[in-house]
């Protein structure tokens, strides 16, 4: 889930995946809902986040 909303992970398991949601109601029901909480998550904790320091090197 995290791959995928961080843009990585492999095609063939996304169209895998996407086959799977799109004859699976339920698991399509439930991957939407994790999907959006781990979204939201994922843009809570970047706005708690410190800001990261510049490094020189």
């Amino acid at each position: 889930m995290e791959a995928e909303l961080e843009g990585h992970g492999s095609a063939e398991t996304y169209a895998l995946l996407r086959q799977h949601l799109g004859k699976c109601r339920v698991c399509r029901e439930e991957y939407e809902v994790l999907r959006e909480i781990v979204r939201t998550t994922h843009n809570a904790e970047a706005l708690t986040r410190p800001p990261m320091s510049q490094s020189v090197f």
